[in-house]
């Protein structure tokens, strides 16, 4: 018989992984381009300025310049705006007030004119560093203007007082009268001229003739003016957050403007453009472009090739995940999984049906792992983690060429569906970038790694749902999940199949980024994903009643009689219905004409039993296979010696909260009645409830394969004094941290505990 089976075993087309292409190297242009980073280039052209400015015998006088500019325009104008942002919120403080004494008057009237003083001091400094007008009142009255036959003149302003105090004795009129210019310009180039008075006629003549500062001025107003439009469009269209983005981003926009445009980076620009008018409109002269200027525009143009091939690269990408998802199709259907079996496999039966091993397929789950085991599962992720992300990096000409960040953007009421679509379309290397953003549209949660979190244990959670007729997974007999068929032909295989994929390249994520998923995959699945041998244990754990009524009566003495008894008709090559396939199918070309014997029962179990545990979704699950092995190939499993239950707590965490260990592992910010009751009513939670509670908190519902000890940060319960007792507990998922409030009993504190966990999505505290 051994040799018979031996024979039979290597006529069956065992599955084959997918061949990953070799990757090339990518040509020498094209390393040369991407080697060297931005950074490196705009360096290198500072450096070539310098030398210029050198040569020209100007770099004492652009120093000049940049130590006014450092100070005005950095120093003393952030001083300004920190000015205005504290004394609005302390005007919000005085209008909020209610009933306060004269001390706490005189504390707000103390610091509104500390606040004061320190920025219109620092405007004043301002104005006095640009050399505008100050206008000077009290005994040594005053009024100083800027030369305007030399208005970068450095001229001592010894009649300007001292002091913070003494700066309310000056008024920087010059300061608010560029302001003003800066504002009416853009409406005076814009405007027709019989709308205009002779001033803001004048304001609008600009040329190309015309001072640097007057097209500055121009420009921010220009971009000021632009992005209030826009806020009050966003403001009339959107959500109260979106207001608050826009206005941050358009005020960091007016800002990053008026920064580049101070006179000494105008030199720079100078620098630049000149160089590149000499090219264009003298190139056949090229000795009247001194060395740096060479040198400069040789730099120029390696930066827009790099910027241009960067963009190409990640355009090309995206094009290549879309076809990589057809080829994965195409060989879902042309190579169908079929599992190995081992050597000897349904040639004999040495085991106890009623063995606790045999008892649930839990035990080969995350939670059949002891406390050493559970941090060797954890050292061999941190090591996939490294050697996934050294693998991406060699796949590449540079890391330029790498994306720095995965965003997820999705619908809540249509989470699993927009997730699979998100993860299916995106190239692999986006896929492993290192920072991953989730956003939930129509939530105003900031992704600092709680939403990430929560992303990924809603979207398993939706996995686990096998009431959803279109799920990629479904239920096993042995209660766990597995790749599910998929329904239909045609449009509807192929969107299952890409569901599969998805699901697959979702699992190896979750892993990547180390999120244990609240969801069990089936045994069997663990080992196809590692695609180790099926053993007839593993017919016992997926299957108990087939087990029992085929497998083992068919190997028993006549057991082929007391199965042709059981199903009065003959035995022949045709599978067994199951729950997800009703029909029978025939195992071999013709099997259904040929009757099984004593002499090929063997081969007939083998068959059989491969085709109960696989025969329903090869397809199905070659496309799962695939999907994983995207994200994390097979090769660096089997290098990490991962086995199916280290691969079950790898994607799964380490099971059930246990209140004990949370409580050890756990930090107290302020100890008090209240965080006792918290811990005596963690004990009265249900295993769900916890559940719940550990997500409400962590975003996750499960914890990592290490327990509590390997959250990062530490779990955290704090009382809040600032609220009221009725207010419900409140979580701040980036840090892991749970704030209650003073609650009078620990039944009140269960209501609240319940009435909070029954909420879903994000908002801003």
């Amino acid at each position: 018989v051994p040799a018979r089976w031996s024979a039979f075993a290597a006529m069956l087309p065992v599955y084959k992984p997918r061949p990953r292409p070799p990757q090339s190297r990518p040509p020498l242009a094209v390393r040369g381009l991407v080697r060297l980073s931005a950074s490196h280039l705009a360096c290198g052209l500072i450096l070539l300025f310098f030398v210029h400015l050198a040569r020209e015998d100007c770099l004492w006088q652009w120093l000049g310049l940049a130590s006014i500019a450092v100070q005005a325009d950095l120093a003393y104008l952030l001083v300004v705006i920190l000015s205005v942002v504290g004394g609005s919120f302390w005007l919000l403080a005085v209008l909020a007030a209610r009933n306060v004494g004269c001390e706490s008057l005189a504390v707000f009237a103390c610091a509104g004119f500390t606040i004061a003083t320190v920025g219109w001091y620092s405007l004043v400094r301002l104005t006095e560093l640009h050399e505008l007008h100050i206008h000077i009142y009290g005994p040594a009255k005053h009024a100083w203007f800027r030369d305007d036959d030399n208005p970068f003149s450095t001229r001592p302003h010894s009649e300007i007082p001292q002091g913070l105090v003494a700066s309310w004795l000056c008024v920087p009129t010059g300061a608010f009268h560029v302001a003003m210019q800066t504002l009416l310009r853009p409406w005076a180039c814009v405007l027709p001229q019989s709308y205009l008075r002779p001033r803001l006629l004048q304001l609008g003549q600009l040329t190309f003739k015309s001072p640097w500062w007057e097209w500055r001025e121009f420009l921010i107003g220009t971009i000021a003016w632009t992005s209030t439009v826009l806020c009050a469009l966003v403001a009339a269209t959107s959500d109260r957050h979106h207001v608050g983005y826009t206005a941050t981003a358009s005020a960091l926009l007016v800002l990053a403007t008026f920064l580049l445009t101070v006179e000494p980076i105008i030199w720079f620009w100078a620098f630049l453009g000149t160089s590149m008018q000499k090219l264009f409109f003298f190139g056949h002269k090229l000795p009247c472009l001194v060395l740096e200027e060479r040198l400069a525009m040789l730099l120029c143009a390696w930066l827009m090739l790099r910027l241009v091939l960067i963009a190409v690269h990640e355009r090309l990408e995206r094009q290549r995940a879309l076809f990589r998802m057809r080829e994965y199709v195409q060989y879902a259907s042309a190579h169908p999984f079929r599992a190995d079996l081992e050597e000897g496999f349904g040639t004999c039966i040495d085991m106890d049906l009623q063995s606790p091993d045999l008892e649930s397929n839990l035990n080969l789950g995350p939670d059949g792992l002891m406390e050493a085991e559970r941090s060797a599962v954890q050292t061999k992720r941190r090591s996939l983690i490294i050697e996934r992300r050294n693998q991406r990096w060699c796949q590449v000409a540079g890391t330029a060429l790498l994306p720095s960040r995965l965003f997820i953007n999705v619908r809540r009421s249509h989470l699993l569906s927009d997730s699979l679509r998100a993860l299916v379309e995106c190239p692999v290397a986006e896929l492993l970038a290192p920072t991953l953003t989730v956003g939930f549209q129509g939530e105003q949660g900031i992704d600092a790694g709680g939403l990430s979190k929560d992303w990924f244990d809603s979207v398993a959670r939706a996995l686990a749902d096998v009431s959803a007729t279109s799920g990629p997974l479904a239920m096993a007999p042995d209660g766990a999940l597995i790749p599910g068929p998929v329904k239909g032909s045609g449009t509807l295989l192929v969107a299952g199949l890409r569901g599969l994929l998805a699901t697959g390249r979702f699992l190896a994520l979750a892993v990547l980024r180390e999120c244990p998923l609240p969801i069990l995959l089936s045994s069997l699945t663990c080992k196809n994903l590692l695609l180790l041998p099926l053993c007839t244990e593993d017919v016992c754990r997926f299957d108990r009643d087939f087990f029992r009524h085929r497998v083992e009566r068919t190997l028993g003495e006549d057991g082929v009689a007391e199965l042709q008894q059981a199903l009065c008709e003959p035995a022949t090559f045709v599978s067994a219905p199951n729950s997800f396939n009703f029909q029978s199918e025939e195992l071999l070309p013709g099997g259904a004409q040929r009757e099984v014997t004593e002499d090929n029962k063997h081969e007939y179990l083998r068959l059989l039993c491969e085709s109960h545990l696989c025969g329903f979704a090869r397809k199905e699950l070659s496309c799962f296979l695939e999907g994983f092995w995207d994200l994390l190939p097979l090769e660096l499993l089997r290098g990490q010696d991962i086995t199916p239950q280290e691969l079950s707590a790898l994607i799964s965490g380490s099971g059930s909260p246990d209140p004990s260990e949370w409580r050890r592992h756990s930090r107290t910010a302020t100890n008090c009645q209240v965080v006792e009751w918290f811990w005596e009513a963690l004990h009265e939670l249900t295993p769900a409830q916890r559940s719940l509670l550990l997500r409400f908190v962590t975003g996750s519902s499960r914890p990592p394969p290490d327990g509590f000890s390997d959250l990062r940060p530490p779990f955290t319960v704090d009382v809040s004094s600032c609220g009221s007792p009725e207010h419900l507990p409140q979580a701040h998922t980036c840090t892991n941290r749970l704030v209650l409030y003073s609650y009078t009993s620990k039944a009140q504190l269960l209501r609240k505990l319940h009435s909070a966990l029954s909420t879903e999505g994000f908002g801003l505290v």
